[in-house]
């Protein structure tokens, strides 16, 4: 994943960076330390590098993606078939995916941790993205170590004037493999010079750069606003500040059991629209919905995870005993502590459906915030508001358990 090097730390995660090489020398190999599950790493120097070449062993890698901003779409390779996933890639209308140029930015989902060695040469400078940079989401990476502020200001094609901040982009995001978190900046927020920036990090239980550099191992999303002022043939994200009042948003629950295979096309299909338009939803699963497609639909929870127009998070409903009226099984008569231990032997595991008692397989709650290594938002869940201890269920609420 991505490697965020602080003064105090250097957090073991691999990223990636799009941009074009300059004159800068790096040492003679980076060394990419990849961990079980999903690494973002980068490629920032100017040399290509074959993706089978590095990443082709199947007992280590189940798949690698890569974002291709012109189109929009993804990228993708797997060593564990003959034609490297171009088959798979073939059927979903990805491309596929056999080299990473300089300074692209791309996902391994690892089997296992593993160490690598990219070859150095030239490095790639953050001013070379003035024009690199296309509208939408880029992923990129850079080889001179500046902070995503510094990086923001590399994008000027003039200096700005002493102490402001300027706008050369919305958003930058960049993934802790160690705390399974995204780091975040807004240089709008900075621009405002007060605690805006921060308190929005903290809020959303991101983490704050602070003084981290996007290292040359540093994979990052940045995404850059639309100039032009004629109408896009296509629609493109737009952000504006907390304050602005109203906002549209595009949700999906999903709850069902008994038509998988029809369940997951459709949230396959609803991806792919999202992906086209750019434009972000919330994809809201169940317990079962979660189990369901873990088990027998792979490149579905993949999509899921990786994509940037996807907010993965979590619905709660019946048959589980602390929803709205359904207390089936007595949990108003419990004490308080007897009470959070039921709801958390509950989203711990998978709901029986037929005995509505927890399962002895590891679902829930607890299993999305550790796909997903962040804080899932939880739709509907009003708890039954005759349980006497209603203040304890005020946890799962917002998302404080397991953290």
């Amino acid at each position: 994943m991505a490697m965020f090097r602080t003064r105090d730390q250097i957090s073991a995660v691999l990223v990636i960076f799009l941009g074009l090489p300059v004159a800068h020398q790096v040492s003679a190999q980076t060394s990419l330390n990849v961990v079980p599950g999903w690494n973002l790493l980068g490629n920032s120097t100017a040399s290509t590098l074959s993706v089978a070449a590095y990443f082709g062993d199947a007992d280590k890698v189940t798949s690698v993606w890569k974002w291709v901003p012109a189109k929009s779409g993804w990228a993708f390779y797997s060593p564990a078939t003959s034609d490297g996933g171009a088959a798979y890639a073939a059927s979903k209308s990805y491309d596929v995916m056999a080299s990473i140029n300089s300074a692209e930015g791309f996902w391994v989902n690892a089997k296992t941790g593993f160490s690598t060695q990219f070859p150095g040469g030239a490095a790639v400078s953050s001013t070379s993205f003035q024009t690199a940079l296309v509208t939408g989401w880029n992923l990129i990476a850079t080889g001179d170590s500046k902070t995503p502020s510094q990086f923001n200001l590399a994008l000027s094609s003039s200096a700005p004037t002493t102490g402001s901040v300027p706008t050369n982009f919305t958003t930058l995001w960049a993934w802790d493999a160690t705390l399974a978190n995204w780091y975040f900046y807004a240089p709008s927020m900075d621009a405002d010079g007060t605690t805006t920036l921060s308190s929005y990090i903290a809020s959303n239980r991101y983490l704050n750069f602070v003084s981290a550099t996007l290292t040359p191992q540093t994979g990052f999303w940045v995404n850059k606003p639309e100039t032009t002022t004629t109408p896009p043939s296509t629609p493109v994200i737009r952000s504006g500040p907390a304050t602005a009042g109203d906002w549209l948003t595009f949700t999906l629950n999903v709850q069902d059991f008994a038509y998988p295979d029809r369940s997951a096309a459709t949230v396959d299909r609803v991806i792919t629209l999202h992906e086209q338009y750019k434009v972000p939803v919330d994809i809201y699963l169940t317990d079962n919905a979660l189990a369901t497609f873990e088990s027998g639909y792979t490149a579905l929870m993949t999509r899921l995870q990786a994509s940037p127009y996807v907010a993965l998070n979590y619905h709660i409903r019946p048959p589980k005993p602390y929803d709205h009226g359904y207390d089936w099984a007595g949990l108003t008569s419990m004490s308080a502590s007897d009470q959070v231990s039921r709801v958390l032997n509950y989203e711990s595991h998978v709901t029986d459906l037929i005995t509505g008692q927890p399962g002895s397989s590891t679902g829930g709650f607890k299993r999305l915030k550790e796909i997903t290594g962040s804080h899932p938002v939880i739709a509907a869940f009003q708890p039954d508001a005759r349980l006497s201890k209603f203040d304890c269920f005020q946890p799962i609420a917002v998302s404080s358990f397991w953290i």
